[in-house]
C-alpha cells in the first residue's frame, strides 16, 4: 500500500509494525471514513456491554436475548449519525 505524505500528515495514524495494526486514533473529526469506523467500533462495544449486562442480571432464555438488535442509544438525537452504518 502506498500512501502520500500529505495523507499521513493529515490523518496521523497510530501504526504498530509488530502487530501489523493501524489505528486512526489521531485523525481529525472531519474525516468521514474514520468517523464511520469509530462508530462501528463503538456500536460493537455497546452491544457487547448489553450482552454482558443481560447475562449478569440472571438467567434469560435464549429467545429473550436478541444480540442482533442494538440496544437503545443513550443519546437519541444522535441516532441519525448511525442510520447508515
Amino acid at each position: 500500500m502506498i500512501l502520500k505524505f500529505t495523507w499521513l500528515h493529515e490523518h496521523n495514524p497510530e501504526i504498530d509494525w509488530t502487530k501489523g495494526e493501524v489505528k486512526m486514533s489521531h485523525c481529525p473529526c472531519c474525516c468521514i471514513t474514520c468517523a464511520e469506523e469509530a462508530c462501528k467500533e463503538q456500536r460493537a462495544k455497546v452491544w457487547e456491554c448489553a450482552a454482558v449486562c443481560a447475562c449478569c442480571t440472571g438467567h434469560l432464555p435464549y429467545a429473550d436475548l436478541d444480540l442482533l438488535s442494538p440496544p437503545p442509544l443513550a443519546f437519541p438525537h444522535r441516532e441519525a449519525l448511525y442510520k447508515d452504518v
